[in-house]
């Protein structure tokens, strides 16, 4: 193995706030111009607007790309987009996590959580 293929795996915590705000960001004013529509599949009994409550354990949403069939989310795929937006858009992942976060970085991390990539815009 080279030194160019040797890396640490280091895992970090990140804020319910700052995965909600991301969501709501990325359906408000991210994804409209890809997805044709997003909708809840479990009953949401928090303040928050049902796409952003994904800690709640029975949180699951569809959506629906306008040339795609619908996919359903759930917790566990916002964690491995997640994990894909830090190792494959490592850019995105740090203006995220450094507070500096827009409309295009919640879409990038809206796909990672979606499509497992990139693949609009």
């Amino acid at each position: 193995m080279t030194e160019q293929n040797k890396f640490f795996t280091i895992e970090k915590q990140i804020s319910a706030e700052l995965i909600s705000d991301m969501l709501i960001t990325a359906v408000e004013s991210g994804i409209s111009y890809w997805c044709k529509y997003m909708r809840a599949k479990f009953e949401n009994k928090s303040n928050l607007p049902y796409y952003a409550n994904c800690f709640d354990q029975n949180w699951k949403v569809e959506i629906c790309a306008y040339e795609e069939e619908p996919i359903a989310l759930d917790i566990s795929s916002v964690k491995k987009g997640v994990e894909i937006m830090s190792n494959n858009y490592p850019r995105h992942y740090s203006d995220m996590m450094n507070d500096n976060a827009d409309a295009v970085t919640a879409d990038v991390f809206f796909q990672c959580i979606a499509f497992g990539k990139v693949i609009y815009g």
